[in-house]
């Protein structure tokens, strides 16, 4: 999902206070307040509707029961109609249905509409692109184009409602949108980023969530937000790293805990690279927007007149070398790289690569900033320049080979 840009550190501060309120109403109410599920009194009574609709929506339909003789005679056209509810479904807009309604008129395009519905209930075979994008002329409106899909399946679609959800996807600092932009690929995208939240709130334990649990999350989410003011993101000031030049580390132990590039030295049985380059993309991408967001914080403090803009994330330009680019007060660039660490006793560990020390010599202003627990909302960061990088500190961790052959 890489076309996911939401922060997770803005998410996570407002989970953690939307958990709070949570939790204090399930107090209220006599529950034990641990909001560990969405299978409690306060989330269920808001959002558990949605799976009422679901199953209304799908006993009116009776899909499975359709044969292909049914398109043209008006008969599907009319179920699904009435599958969207009426006023009191507020997954859809109930205006849609007027121009479902006008479909009635035209026998031609009752005919049109019925086989597609039909194709998205019944034949595999074509595409669901195909059939969303033909829909959107006869419904119009993205929420009620994107309800029959989750009538079909809710384990892999969920409705949308543009301007709510552009609201939450604006909090937590994605850039994504959702109106003025029905289509088929801005609706994955959409799943998408709700697919990545449902993960997300299992990595932050919460038990067995489903797609409409994550969907219901970012919906309560925005209505929370609205009445609730949130804490706000604490920056961490990076300060300078204090280096003992006078000490030399050993060299790495294979039977030590920790491995040079910082990482958790695990057997083979137990580690899996798959999960662990995923990780790595996590905390580094977790620990590019804490420097970021610090280094404008600096800028700020400096009087610089636009710090937003002389600071630029260029991590994804992996030939440049280094991961942002900022300034100095005077308008000299500043070249930072940007790792994630682990402390060791009386060293920290991280990997560089050869061309990243190949650009710190011909970049005269090349900064590392090492940051400690990107993940949590109280990372510590420090910086030192590049010219205090001993040579000595640095350890081989992998080889380039070139083998003369004969042939092959």
């Amino acid at each position: 999902m890489d076309d996911v840009d939401i922060d997770p550190r803005i998410l996570r501060n407002i989970f953690e206070d939307f958990k709070r309120s949570i939790e204090k109403e399930m107090e209220n109410n006599g529950e034990i307040p641990d909001f560990s599920s969405f299978s409690n009194i306060i989330t269920s009574s808001e959002e558990g509707y949605k799976t009422v609709v679901f199953g209304k929506g799908q006993t009116i339909l009776q899909f499975m029961d359709w044969k292909e003789d049914l398109i043209g005679t008006g008969y599907i056209l009319d179920v699904f109609i009435k599958s969207y509810g009426g006023k009191d479904n507020n997954l859809v807009d109930w205006r849609s249905l007027n121009e479902l309604n006008k479909v009635k008129n035209s026998k031609t395009k009752t005919e049109k509409v019925e086989r597609l519905v039909f194709n998205l209930y019944k034949n595999r075979n074509v595409p669901p692109a195909q059939i969303f994008d033909s829909l959107k002329p006869f419904i119009k409106r993205y929420d009620a184009v994107a309800y029959p899909f989750f009538l079909k399946d809710m384990n892999q679609y969920v409705p949308v409602k543009p301007q709510h959800f552009d609201k939450f996807f604006k909090k937590v600092g994605s850039n994504f949108r959702t109106w003025g932009r029905c289509s088929w690929e801005n609706y994955q995208q959409y799943l998408n980023h709700i697919k990545w939240i449902k993960n997300w709130l299992e990595d932050e334990g919460i038990d067995k969530v489903s797609l409409i649990d994550a969907h219901s999350f970012c919906w309560m989410a925005v209505n929370w937000l609205e009445a609730h003011p949130f804490t706000p993101l604490s920056l961490p000031v990076s300060k300078k790293l204090n280096i003992d030049s006078s000490r030399i580390p050993e060299v790495q132990n294979k039977n030590e805990k920790f491995n040079s590039d910082g990482s958790e030295n695990k057997s083979d049985d137990e580690f899996d690279p798959a999960d662990w380059d995923k990780r790595k993309r996590e905390l580094g991408n977790a620990a590019e927007k804490w420097v970021e967001d610090s280094e404008i914080e600096r800028l700020r403090k400096l009087g610089h007149p636009n710090p937003k803009k002389a600071v630029k994330n260029v991590s994804r330009e992996r030939r440049l070398g280094y991961d942002i680019k900022s300034c100095e007060k005077d308008g000299t660039p500043r070249y930072i790289e940007v790792k994630t660490i682990q402390r060791r006793r009386e060293f920290i560990t991280f990997h560089i690569s050869k061309n990243e020390l190949l650009q710190a010599k011909f970049l005269q202003n090349y900064w590392i900033y090492c940051v400690l627990n990107p993940d949590s909302n109280t990372p510590e960061v420090r910086h030192f320049h590049i010219r205090d990088l001993n040579e000595e500190w640095l350890s081989p961790t992998s080889f380039f080979a070139k083998v003369p052959i004969k042939d092959f």
